[in-house]
């Protein structure tokens, strides 16, 4: 084989392998990563989460919500943002503080901060909308007993 398919053959799998990594994060690799978590209590309707900002060297860009391996499905993180509403400290560019849903793969969901107004950190709030507690919403979410949620910051690399 000439060194020109050799090196781009080395590249498309590095590529394959960064884009395989990333797309395998989960709750545990953003703890590890940030530190910085919080649980959704079954008997509570709100959570809160400070999470420091880039240009705090905190380099954290947004949240994720994960569910526990048994029940972190797709859909489940699907029913999660109908019935969730994430909100921070700052408002973004349109005057509003709620986070909209990134990302949802089977490893969990994302929420991203709005950078161009924010700086420092925020309190990022985690409720549910009808003032139903996160346990009760988590009885839709799946057969499997024992749901548990996870809301850790995430670095900007992993978003």
């Amino acid at each position: 084989m000439n060194s020109t398919i050799q090196h781009t053959l080395r590249a498309l799998s590095l590529t394959t392998l960064v884009a395989a990594s990333s797309a395998l994060a989960d709750a545990g690799d953003w703890i590890k990563r940030s530190g910085n978590f919080t649980t959704l209590q079954h008997n509570a309707n709100t959570a809160e989460l400070f999470v420091v900002y880039p240009q705090m060297h905190g380099s954290n860009c947004g949240i994720g919500i994960a569910l526990n391996r048994r029940n972190s499905y797709t859909d489940n993180y699907q029913i999660l943002a109908d019935n969730l509403v994430v909100d921070n400290y700052y408002p973004n560019t349109e005057g509003s503080t709620e986070l909209s849903p990134g990302t949802q793969t089977r490893a969990g969901m994302t929420y991203t901060f709005d950078l161009t107004t924010q700086y420092y950190g925020t309190v990022v709030t985690i409720r549910t909308k009808g003032g139903e507690t996160f346990g009760e919403l988590f009885e839709k979410l799946s057969n499997n007993p024992d749901v548990h949620a996870v809301v850790s910051a995430i670095d900007c690399d992993q978003i």
